[in-house]
């Protein structure tokens, strides 16, 4: 009966659960050990159930073999204190206690036991015992009642319950090997396991914001699927060779059963990476013959970047191969991925972590790495990263290397390009001359030269511009972005565009101000 509660309590309160055991990882581990031993003492006293979720929550927190040593210490610990507590109010003539005893002097059942407990084969009971789903405080209660010494309880308890320790402990370990990884999103973590497991695994795009986590999920699935061995990866550089006899290089990463690329990196050459790599990957057979699965995993990020005439490529490749390899496509929106593509495949979308979820993960890394987070700054952090999990992770690792330990007050530094373009929209509001222009597009080719995508510049200065600019030209400006934002996406310079649209902007901006200050003259004079 306890088991059946425990097990509908599990399934009904399960994300609850794992919220609380996430919180508890993020605690200091003397203050994890203690509240571990309360729990234990009061599951080990009589009428008291829970043993079996604690067993579960310090797999699922220590992994399986720390989870075992610290359930024998504790439930030791829990163990000893309710025997010498029953001991301790049996001796005691409280009236309930009274009613207690009264009734096993009457029962010839129990005095029955008492006397085998009390017998030179009493441990034989106490081990079989606790192999038993009798619950684990009502035995203690019954132990305590009979003359048999505190060791011989104590160790053959202990050796009776190891079974179910690591029977529990396991379970919970296994728990852990997803939700280690996926913290957010839970039942989509759940659905993508679920796929795992069985046989049918299917072409994947995922998708979502940055930092959201969508190649952590990419990794989880690798690792249920392969093991441990996707983890040792090897780099590779891909020579190819144009119909003009053009040649470049390629970088790819993986291991022998899956291999990550972006073909998006060479430009308009992609469609040939598209088509060799993955015609390589597919007519190579596994090198381990004892493969979990049959076919190779090919994960192409970037995907919404691919020209078009990669993504035709892709979509025959995809239908050709697809009993030797699988593909997992990763982007940030499906909205510029062929309609082709995005029907032979199964759509994730990966929703971008909330504060208080990354509040949990940056403390929980701060706890690996040794480091006391102050709960004031992880919250900060976790506001200024924007819903972005990488970018709070990043700005976590400055803190922690520019000052040790942390204060709840320290200043969270942002990065210098990001501090270069707000200075550059606001050298754009602040004059509008031919000659701020050109000092604009050098500071454009900066941003570009070291590597920040055309549409973040994009997207920070028009944040930069909207903030400084009056209401009634709020529209025209992001009416303007829209135009200019999509031509970013189809052309391949992206400063012309990006010169293009301040300029406009510095147009429409001059002439309201000059408006602006007509009108103003006008009501003066």
């Amino acid at each position: 009966m306890f088991v059946l509660i425990t097990s509908l309590c599990s399934y009904l309160y399960k994300d609850s659960l794992i919220n609380i055991l996430l919180i508890l990882e993020t605690l200091p581990w003397w203050w994890t050990s203690l509240f571990f031993c309360i729990l234990f003492t009061l599951v080990s006293l009589p009428f008291a159930w829970g043993y079996i979720l604690l067993n579960i929550a310090c797999g699922f927190l220590y992994g399986f073999v720390y989870g075992v040593m610290f359930i024998i210490i504790y439930a030791g610990i829990g163990l000893s204190i309710s025997f010498f507590a029953c001991r301790f109010i049996l001796s005691h003539n409280y009236c309930v206690i009274k009613n207690v005893k009264t009734t096993f002097e009457n029962s010839e059942i129990i005095q029955t036991m008492i006397k085998v407990l009390n017998s030179a084969d009493g441990y034989k009971i106490i081990f079989l015992s606790r192999l038993t789903p009798i619950p684990l405080g009502l035995q203690n209660g019954f132990y305590s009642i009979s003359n048999i010494p505190f060791r011989i309880y104590l160790f053959w308890s202990l050796c009776g319950l190891i079974p179910t320790q690591v029977i529990y402990c396991s379970l919970g370990s296994r728990l852990h090997s997803m939700t280690d990884l996926i913290l957010i999103d839970k039942q989509r973590a759940h659905r993508l396991k679920t796929i795992t497991n069985n046989g049918d695994f299917p072409h994947l795009v995922i998708f979502g914001p940055d930092g959201s986590g969508k190649k952590t999920r990419i990794m989880c699935l690798r690792h249920e699927l392969y093991g441990e061995d996707v983890h040792s990866v090897r780099l590779e550089n891909h020579q190819y060779e144009t119909s003009s006899h053009k040649k470049f290089e390629l970088t790819t990463i993986g291991s022998h059963s899956h291999t990550q690329v972006n073909p998006s990196g060479v430009g308009i050459y992609d469609r040939v990476v598209v088509q060799e790599l993955i015609k390589t990957i597919a007519q190579t057979k596994q090198i381990i013959s004892n493969e979990q699965q049959s076919f190779k995993v090919i994960v192409i990020v970037e995907v919404d970047k691919l020209t078009r005439d990669a993504q035709y490529s892709l979509r025959r490749t995809m239908e050709k191969y697809i009993n030797s390899c699988r593909l997992i496509l990763c982007c940030n929106s499906t909205s510029r991925i062929l309609p082709a593509i995005r029907s032979q495949c199964l759509a994730v979308r990966v929703s971008a972590p909330t504060d208080d979820e990354i509040n949990i993960v940056l403390q929980k890394v701060a706890r690996w790495e040794g480091v006391q987070l102050p709960i004031a700054l992880a919250k900060r952090l976790a506001e200024k990263s924007e819903r972005n999990l990488q970018r709070a992770l990043l700005m976590f690792q400055t803190c922690a290397i520019k000052k040790v330990p942390l204060t709840k007050d320290q200043k969270i530094l942002v990065p210098d390009w990001e501090v270069y373009l707000r200075e550059t929209g606001r050298m754009v509001v602040e004059q509008q001359t031919p000659e701020r222009l050109l000092e604009v597009r050098e500071r454009l080719y900066e941003l570009i030269a070291h590597g920040i995508p055309a549409e973040v510049i994009f997207k920070g200065l028009l944040f930069e511009l909207i903030v400084n600019c009056d209401e009634v030209i709020k529209s025209q400006v992001t009416s303007l972005a829209a135009e200019y934002e999509h031509r970013i996406r189809q052309g391949s310079k992206h400063i012309f565009h990006l010169e293009v649209f301040l300029a406009k902007f510095m147009y429409i901006y001059k002439q309201h101000v000059e408006r602006t200050a007509a009108l103003v003259m006008d009501e003066t004079y």
